[in-house]
């Protein structure tokens, strides 16, 4: 099984402060938004750029994703340069994504 089908346990440590409590799902928007974190993570470190600029280009300047989901970004980013090239496919922010969407059931 692929590593990045595995993020049950990524999207519990990936608890958005002031968003929702750890005692509740992530909701539809809060997945979407997550999972578009990890979409940019897997399409510019196969562009090359290491975490640290990818992590600094979601959460500053005119490409950051909404303030809310910065706490989010370093562990997505770190989880996303863990992953074996061969995995790095948009499947990688789909599987996210519907992982988390089926966790809210």
């Amino acid at each position: 099984m692929k590593r990045f089908v595995l993020v049950l346990p990524l999207m519990a440590a990936v608890v958005l402060p002031g968003s929702i409590s750890r005692a509740q799902t992530m909701n539809d928007e809060q997945c979407k938004a997550t999972a578009d974190i990890v979409a940019v993570a897997v399409e510019q470190r196969t562009d090359g750029k290491k975490a640290k600029k990818v992590k600094r280009g979601l959460t500053k300047g005119n490409t950051a994703v909404d303030e809310v989901f910065h706490p989010a970004v370093g562990p997505l980013v770190d989880w996303v340069f863990t992953l074996d090239e061969a995995d790095l496919t948009p499947d990688v922010a789909v599987a996210y994504e519907k992982q988390c969407m089926e966790a809210q059931q």
